[in-house]
């Protein structure tokens, strides 16, 4: 009776267990926390190079000039893989930190631009 009682308790904690990691509740692991603090680091570096107050410009042409930024995100580096949404997550929480709005429907960022005479190319 006991061990019976014990398998319906591990089936149904192993229930909610997978629940909560399907549902994103469960807490990132060190290497997850440690990946996130050093993306944002980095990104901060760049909207302190890159980004300036005023005009507007859209997600894509961020995405790229951060790319063009810190080369060990490009696209055909598979040691440090980073996709585009990630950029544009760093992006919006970095716009949010500054106080600016929200994207447009269309992707554009209104108050930011990129600044185009740090630009080598």
């Amino acid at each position: 009776m006991c061990l019976q009682l014990a398998g319906v308790a591990a089936i149904n904690g192993a229930f909610f267990e997978l629940g909560r990691v399907a549902s994103g509740e469960k807490d990132k692991s060190r290497e997850e926390s440690e990946r996130e603090i050093t993306l944002t680091e980095e990104f901060s570096q760049f909207a302190a190079d890159r980004l300036e107050a005023g005009g507007n410009c859209h997600r894509s042409e961020v995405v790229r000039a951060f790319r063009r930024y810190n080369p060990k995100y490009r696209t055909d580096n598979s040691d440090f893989p980073l996709t585009d949404l990630e950029i544009e997550q760093l992006l919006r929480k970095w716009n949010r930190r500054m106080g600016n709005d929200e994207m447009s429907s269309a992707g554009f960022f209104s108050g930011i631009q990129l600044n185009k005479t740090s630009e080598v190319f």
